[in-house]
């Protein structure tokens, strides 16, 4: 498991008697900037306030069918129906076949500019990549001169790759939320402090990756080689099991035996 950011690691974080993570701002914040998104940080982690409405996290393209001989391709995970008043933090999950499929690195996830940071920490969103699924989650940028909620339907774009290049893989890519502190944490948060997380639609895709024709017919021509090369070929005659297993021919001392 590959990890990158300090959102998987919050696990390590007390939250004993409901702490705001407020109290985690750099020194650089005036007062007044650091209540308002210390008290927005708090929703989005600790109290889950009443849903704002309905919306949905699917993957684009639906169906994922890269040409003959691609073995890679990209995934991405859009949401559909975000409030008038933005996104502040987010978290996606996509799961796959892990015997097909597999993400090679953290730089095969990417998010918009928009979204690539880790709430006070800065830059960087939190990236993820383990058996069977990849996963990212961050925030706008905070630290910015004005907070800025994010209005786009673009979350991530992961790349993808075959295990076995020569094998036919076909399945499904499933999206979910991606929680690191728990079932009570809350996620898709608004710029307004209203949390989506309830009214989540998850829509999963499908996938299709076929090598090139060539290197099918190759290994289809190999594995014919090898059947001729073992297989008694008599013009004329039937197939014995004498044929089938003709007696060995060593060379002794009084020549062929």
């Amino acid at each position: 498991m590959r990890r990158f950011g300090v959102g998987p690691n919050a696990r390590k974080l007390a939250f004993a008697g409901r702490k705001s993570l407020s109290m985690q701002l750099p020194a650089k914040f005036n007062l007044a900037v650091g209540a308002l998104v210390g008290s927005v940080l708090h929703a989005s982690v600790v109290f889950a306030q009443a849903p704002t409405g309905t919306f949905e996290l699917y993957v684009d393209p639906v169906h994922s069918k890269p040409a003959f001989g691609v073995t890679r391709f990209d995934a991405s995970v859009r949401l559909r129906g975000l409030p008038p008043e933005g996104l502040f933090s987010y978290g996606v999950l996509l799961s796959y076949p892990a015997n097909l499929l597999t993400v090679a690195g953290l730089e095969d996830i990417q998010v918009p500019g928009e979204l690539d940071f880790n709430g006070p920490n800065g830059a960087g969103a939190s990236r993820e990549i383990g058996v069977g699924y990849t996963a990212v989650k961050g925030t706008i940028d905070l630290l910015a001169t004005t907070i800025n909620p994010y209005r786009g339907e673009l979350l991530a774009t992961f790349r993808l790759a075959s295990v076995n290049p020569f094998q036919t893989a076909s399945g499904r890519l499933e999206v979910s939320i991606y929680r690191t502190l728990g079932d009570s944490e809350s996620v898709f948060v608004t710029g307004t402090g209203g949390v989506l997380d309830s009214g989540a639609v998850l829509t999963g895709g499908t996938f299709a990756v076929i090598p090139e024709p060539g290197v099918l017919g190759l290994l289809a021509l190999g594995g014919a080689s090898v059947v001729l090369l073992n297989w008694p070929f008599v013009r004329g005659r039937a197939v014995t099991p004498e044929l089938m297993h003709p007696p060995t021919i060593g060379l002794g001392h009084g020549g062929p035996q």
